[in-house]
């Protein structure tokens, strides 16, 4: 099996056992047991699970620090666990301790690289091994999404996006390949972009989505996407990818794509706005083999909304109707 800068071998599993290999290596290279923290054991594969699973319930059961989660319910009745309390013992956050100062999920026997390359190094194992996984425990359906993943991150760190618009804040950010909540593949934004795509003259961030694609088994997959992503010329280069994955979801609109005949303006006063609202907009680009069927189209509510798609088999005006009851006579 080829060697690979990821740590370990291509297709290799990431194991706890490798994970605790690691961990324990990374302790005695730090000294510990000598130097610092004396009273440090090897860690177990056990115990590699355990402090693993601690973080595990803190997302979902969060508490100002994790280390509260060691003390029983009865010492500490709102942010004590007996589950972990059992589990862990008496010299639970000493040894947590010594969990966060060693553990290790990159091999500290090779030599670090340039980080312009590999800017994600120590966590580099880690994103191959899902992405390794992922096509080989979940097979996705003909409908697919691609969107962002924010990590939540507080530290001090050169590749912390800001982040303003969302609620968990500054943080890391990965664009995925989804399917009913499930992610498939994904792509760290401070990672260099695929040059493959590159060098066929698209964005980083549309490089990334499409080498997410590559994933894929199957032709014709359908793949929703918001407006960060979607546009004219990105679903006409995803139909040429070898998947001939199908695009659709709302777009931005200026230079997305879409055409002047579609595009609506925002309406400021609550006049105009009355005046144009429920006003639809719809065009198809014809004569394109590279990009067929593709649809663009607009309504107008209290704002224009903008959508590109070519998953849309026709284009026609239906007319509903609904029953409504008065209670007046």
């Amino acid at each position: 099996m080829k060697k690979s800068l990821n740590g370990g071998a291509d297709k290799e599993w990431l194991s706890i056992e490798q994970l605790t290999k690691w961990t324990n290596t990374k302790a005695i290279m730090n000294g510990a047991g000598d130097q610092m923290y004396r009273d440090l054991k090897p860690f177990t594969c056990e115990e590699i699970r355990r402090h693993l699973g601690i973080y595990i319930l803190q997302g979902i059961v969060p508490s100002p620090r994790v280390e509260l989660k060691f003390a029983s319910q009865s010492y500490d009745p709102i942010y004590g666990n007996d589950f972990a309390h059992n589990s862990f013992g008496t010299n639970a956050v000493r040894r947590h301790r010594h969990f966060k100062a060693f553990f290790a999920v990159q091999n500290p026997m090779i030599e670090t690289p340039d980080r312009r390359n590999f800017p994600n190094w120590k966590v580099r194992p880690s994103i191959n091994w899902i992405n390794c996984a992922g096509p080989l425990v979940y097979k996705p359906g003909m409908s697919i999404s691609v969107d962002e993943i924010t990590i939540s991150f507080k530290g001090k760190y050169k590749d912390k996006l800001r982040i303003t618009y969302k609620k968990e804040g500054d943080g890391f950010q990965a664009d995925a390949l989804c399917d009913d909540g499930f992610a498939l593949q994904v792509r760290m934004r401070n990672d260099p972009a695929p040059k493959k795509y590159l060098k066929q003259g698209l964005s980083p961030l549309y490089a990334r989505v499409m080498s997410l694609f590559d994933v894929l088994e199957e032709n014709y997959h359908q793949c929703a996407m918001d407006n960060l992503y979607n546009s004219a010329a990105f679903c006409r280069a995803a139909f040429n990818h070898k998947r001939k994955v199908l695009c659709h979801g709302v777009a931005r609109k200026g230079n997305r794509g879409i055409p002047v005949c579609v595009a609506q303006k925002e309406m400021v006063s609550r006049k105009d706005q009355l005046k144009v609202r429920g006003t639809v907009k719809a065009a198809v680009l014809d004569g394109d083999e590279g990009c067929p069927n593709l649809i663009a189209s607009s309504v107008h509510d209290t704002k224009p909304v903008h959508y590109l798609s070519m998953i849309s088999e026709e284009v026609k005006w239906i007319e509903k109707e609904r029953s409504l009851q008065c209670r007046y006579r």
